[in-house]
């Protein structure tokens, strides 16, 4: 049974009083030897206390960044609260699977054929930590601080679909500061002030919220490109542009491969070129350089055999 924050676990409670007897020992211990505390020691068993106090008054505080590009100057912003990086790309690759077994060894071979990286660091690195979002109690507060555009998207989607069933607290951070001529930009080039005035615009997102985000992953991941539609008509305050973004997932499999065969039929076919000139198009993709290079690898081979 959960507890309020007026009615403490007694399970928190004993484990704060042993962090404490962990410190008084260990003070003893060089009080009676004469050797100095070993203040690594205290500080490990400090930062335990700390923890365990914060679960029985509110619960823990967690920040989802979309990446870790943003960590440093998140960091520098001091805003509260422990750091989950979600270093995935969803938006391409296999989504079947249970998502706590078999999606991960699919999206592990997906990113070992197509990029290269080693299994087993997927799973810790990325895997492992996303995973943290399903592990949170119902007297946490989550931050999801994701874009406006497909790429974060459905990163974003597949967290709802994570806590689709949790009693935890969430927020939708966007990046509110951005004008309208920039809004696929993202957090990119934002400073800690400027995350801070975003964090003060954070929005509250309501069970069913979260229950739209979790439809949008399975329609995403079913290739529902009508479901996608459908749903990409819902307004809501806790996903802006939803109507444009869903309409660009409908097309993923079309569009972007056309736009990067046009560019390169304009006459550029090295990834410079052809990168900022799709990001310009097709901005609301919000692909990165890998994406863009696949696409254009498809391209390029396909020309060459024709």
């Amino acid at each position: 049974m959960k507890h309020h924050a007026d009615s403490p676990d007694s399970k928190n409670d004993a484990d704060a009083k042993n962090v404490a007897n962990d410190i008084a020992l260990v003070v003893q211990d060089a009080a009676s030897t004469g050797r100095p505390a070993v203040p690594e020691k205290i500080y490990e068993y400090s930062k335990k206390q700390s923890r365990t106090s914060r679960c029985i008054i509110r619960g823990m505080i967690y920040h989802v960044l979309p990446g870790d590009a943003q960590v440093e100057e998140f960091r520098e912003a001091g805003i509260e609260g422990e750091v989950i990086v979600f270093r995935e790309a969803l938006v391409t690759g296999p989504l079947d699977g249970d998502i706590f077994g078999s999606f991960w060894d699919s999206r592990a071979a997906f990113i070992l054929t197509e990029y290269g990286e080693d299994p087993i660091e997927y799973q810790d690195k990325v895997a492992n930590e996303i995973l943290k979002i399903a592990d949170v109690e119902d007297e946490d507060e989550v931050n999801l601080w994701f874009e406006y555009e497909l790429f974060c998207g459905v990163n974003m989607w597949f967290c709802c679909e994570l806590l689709r069933n949790s009693g935890a607290r969430v927020y939708r951070i966007e990046p509110a500061v951005l004008d309208q001529d920039n809004i696929w930009d993202g957090f990119g080039k934002m400073e800690a002030d400027d995350l801070n005035a975003c964090h003060q615009q954070r929005f509250v997102m309501s069970a069913d919220n979260i229950e739209l985000g979790s439809d949008l992953f399975r329609a995403y991941r079913d290739g529902d490109n009508d479901r996608l539609i459908e749903l990409g008509r819902t307004e809501s305050a806790a996903f802006p542009h939803l109507r444009v973004v869903a309409a660009a997932a409908a097309q993923r499999d079309t569009l972007p491969l056309e736009t990067v065969r046009e560019i390169v039929e304009s006459g550029k076919t090295e990834l410079t070129d052809v990168f900022p000139e799709f990001k310009k198009r097709l901005g609301v993709y919000g692909y990165g350089d890998k994406q863009v290079e696949r696409l254009l690898d498809q391209v390029l081979s396909g020309s060459l055999s024709d």
